[in-house]
């Protein structure tokens, strides 16, 4: 008699470990369907466009723009890097998590005397907010906006 009531208790156990499983999967699948944020949804694109001009509106081209990736440590150990090209224009884009962001661009006359003289170094720096990027097209929470901002970059010679 202690065998088969054992053994049914062994066999109740199992089906009642079997159903947990059944449920739990049942479970998992609603839980998909749910409308929840990914790792994509809460990336949004910073994009600046600019342009580099002298004191009297005249484009300068070979221009280092410099975006560090960490300005609140001041390391600067990491930036993006590129050049103004003929018409003193640039375009930058980075991907981040979709919340208010600072972006810093330093400008940087590398080539001396050509292009029109030597300039002063300046640096600007780009505030975008969720409202930037809900007006963009994201809704500022679960999902991504991709926000434009065009700066104007008067540089004065030494």
């Amino acid at each position: 008699m202690k065998k088969n009531s054992c053994f049914n208790r062994l066999k109740a156990g199992g089906l009642i470990g079997l159903l947990g499983i059944c449920l739990s999967c049942s479970m998992d699948d609603e839980m998909d369907a749910i409308d929840t944020p990914s790792n994509n949804s809460l990336v949004a694109t910073y994009s600046v466009k600019g342009k580099v001009t002298t004191s009297d509106s005249k484009a300068i081209k070979n221009i280092l723009v410099e975006v560090p990736y960490d300005i609140d440590n001041k390391l600067y150990q990491h930036s993006d890097s590129l050049y103004t090209d003929d018409k003193g224009e640039f375009e930058w884009k980075r991907g981040g998590v979709a919340k208010d962001q600072l972006f810093r661009f330093i400008i940087k006359d590398i080539d001396g005397e050509a292009n029109q003289g030597h300039f002063k170094n300046d640096t600007t720096d780009v505030a975008f907010s969720l409202k930037d990027l809900s007006e963009s097209g994201g809704d500022g929470i679960w999902n991504k906006g991709n926000a434009i901002k065009n700066i104007q970059i008067k540089l004065t010679k030494q």
